[in-house]
């Protein structure tokens, strides 16, 4: 996998939730412990919840040491490469402030500005989610620099065609 895996950033929308600590952060670790991830890969994770860095790590920490996975020195290592940031969904300042940290976060680890956005957050809230990381412009590519974005939703996608269709085209 050595050179195929482009340094990135996800963004966790929706990070203080049960998906992340049971299922996305263990999984991303065990990628980790195996070398299945980019270098770097930073995790930012975004909700509604105030904390801060240090507070997302140790919760991330002992979510990793509940499901048995925690090697606590690589654990460590992992956890340098996990930031958080507050965000409200409905917010366009907040992804405003959130763009121009995640254009800091480039610059000092080398990211190249290619972004994963995952949407580990109620389905009524992904349309809104999706309109306001356009309209920060975190989800548009630089086809000049080569810099990627995506995003990511958890299923349910709709919650018939109509709507499934719906959400595509927004997304």
């Amino acid at each position: 996998l050595d050179g195929m895996l482009e340094p990135c950033t996800m963004v966790i929308i929706g990070a203080s939730g049960d998906l992340t600590a049971r299922k996305l952060v263990p999984s991303l670790f065990n990628l980790y412990l195996n070398g299945g991830l980019p270098d770097p890969l930073l995790i930012v994770g975004c909700s509604r919840t105030r904390i801060g860095d240090d507070e997302f790590r140790e919760r991330m920490k002992k979510a990793l040491s509940e499901s048995g996975g925690l090697d606590q020195e690589r654990g460590e290592a992992f956890a340098r490469f996990l930031f958080y940031r507050p965000i409200e969904y409905d917010d366009l300042p907040a992804y405003t402030h959130l763009a121009e940290y995640l254009h800091e976060m480039d610059r000092k680890y080398q990211t190249r500005g290619n972004r994963i956005f995952y949407l580990a957050i109620p389905l009524a809230l992904y349309e809104t989610t999706a309109r306001m990381l356009g309209q920060a412009s975190l989800s548009e590519e630089d086809n000049e620099r080569k810099a990627w974005s995506r995003i990511v939703v958890e299923k349910p996608f709709g919650r018939d065609l109509e709507t499934a269709r719906a959400l595509d085209s927004v997304l």
